[in-house]
């Protein structure tokens, strides 16, 4: 089996741990037995992350992973230890609010060097299509009703396929990153893929998404021209195309959702500067602490502004829900943590890829600061895929031609493994051999 996953047959692997992420929740809701329907959700994913863990391997995660996990505690036993939610006891549903943070972050337990790189990129860039096909299936069979394209309050349309609408552009946005890494190690199919992606976060109408979209597809745009990747000009002129099409037919879904959301005007946030406002001063009667883990949806339904209860289940808004979970200093000590993760990946990245790494994390931190990154499971658990697998390197003992980085940036056990290898007489890692290399020349020389 681990054989196997070096070859096309790896993109399995990825894949089995996202497909629940074809699904919206509403659709698990319809499952007999009353369990929520994000609950059920989460426990395929993580029943997911096991098996493929059992198959492929587990490898140590990196030291800001446990900081994250640790934060995310720390959380929960501040939130019981304060009661700011007014609930004593264990708190079940702030238990599932932690379990709902730290699940994504397994995915840095499975050894992913035993997959292709280039399978890992393309399960991110082909899950957004699977979705849409998944839902177009089983909508055409009558047994579940899945809406592909919905109408809604603003009479703007937005394709949702089974889920809500800025799940599934949060879903695609990854697909975009994905694509984008593929075409960074030179295959052709990466920027078809990238485009098809940008495609669909366009078409669920989620404005800043679409941006974050468009920037990490102009940024490996700018990419290929330099490197000279190939299918470069091809994609240069369909996004020339596709951009002319999407002004002519997208943007006037766009403009009606803009002007009948809210006050109006091209910026405005369909009640996001009223959601803001409301659990910004909610934050302010916690700010050390915070509410707990998952509060978002118990402080919305104790607001008395209609638009707020009813529609903002959390605050869109990934930095604002982290300090209001956590409390402002655990909130910084966490997005410390991320950032050493990004920085631990791009270190390991290779040339190319460094500045896939760069775009996609720029993108993340505009999304991220209108909408739900890191909790809505579609964009929270293939953003964590997406960093797990692009920082993983190459398989154990073998050079990975398109990485310049440090082997053991990411692993703290890697060093450990190397001198195992060695000691066993395995191959070493690609420094070791260059190393070797020189010192007998050296000899040869003298």
């Amino acid at each position: 089996m681990r054989q196997a996953a070096s070859t096309p047959v790896g993109i399995v692997y990825p894949l089995a741990v996202m497909l629940p992420l074809t699904l919206g929740f509403s659709t698990y809701a319809l499952l007999p037995g009353g369990v929520g329907g994000a609950t059920i959700q989460k426990a395929l994913i993580l029943f997911a992350f096991l098996i493929v863990a059992a198959l492929l391997g587990v490898r140590m995660p990196p030291m800001p992973v446990w900081v994250i996990g640790g934060v995310i505690v720390a959380a929960y036993v501040l939130g019981l230890i304060t009661q700011a939610r007014e609930i004593s006891g264990i708190d079940t549903e702030m238990l599932l609010g932690a379990a709902g943070l730290l699940y994504p972050w397994l995915a840095f337990f499975i050894d992913w060097r035993r997959v292709a790189p280039e399978w890992r990129a393309m399960s991110l860039a082909v899950m957004p299509a699977g979705a849409v096909v998944v839902s177009v299936l089983l909508g055409g069979t009558g047994v579940v009703d899945m809406t592909i394209i919905r109408e809604e309050y603003t009479g703007a349309f937005r394709l949702s396929a089974g889920m809500p609408s800025a799940y599934l552009a949060g879903l695609a946005l990854i697909g975009v990153m994905g694509a984008a890494w593929l075409w960074a190690r030179g295959r052709w199919v990466g920027p078809y893929l990238a485009l098809l992606n940008c495609a669909i976060v366009a078409l669920t109408g989620t404005r800043v998404a679409t941006l974050a979209a468009g920037l990490v597809l102009a940024g490996a745009l700018v990419l290929a021209l330099i490197r000279k990747l190939p299918q470069r000009i091809p994609a240069l002129a369909l996004s020339v195309v596709g951009l002319i099409g999407a002004l002519v037919v997208l943007l006037p879904n766009f403009l009606q959702r803009t002007r009948e959301s809210g006050r109006g005007g091209l910026f405005d946030g369909s009640g996001r500067d009223q959601a803001w406002s409301y659990f910004w001063s909610r934050l302010l009667e916690h700010p050390w602490a915070g509410f707990g883990p998952g509060s978002s949806p118990l402080l919305a339904g104790e607001s008395s502004n209609h638009v707020v209860r009813e529609s903002f289940l959390s605050p869109h808004n990934t930095y604002l829900t982290m300090a209001a979970d956590m409390g402002i200093p655990l909130a910084i000590v966490f997005f410390f943590a991320l950032g050493w993760t990004v920085w631990g990946v791009w270190r390991r990245a290779g040339g190319s890829e460094r500045w896939v790494v760069l775009l996609a994390c720029s993108a993340a931190l505009i999304y991220a600061y209108f909408d739900n990154l890191l909790t809505a499971p579609q964009s929270a658990v293939a953003f964590v895929m997406f960093l797990a697998m692009m920082g993983a390197g190459a398989r154990v003992g073998t050079p990975d031609q398109d990485s310049e980085g440090d082997a053991s940036v990411l692993s703290p056990g890697s060093r450990r493994e190397e001198s195992r290898d060695l000691l066993a007489g395995r191959k070493g890692s690609p420094r070791r051999e260059w190393r070797d290399r020189r010192e007998a020349e050296g000899t040869t020389a003298e």
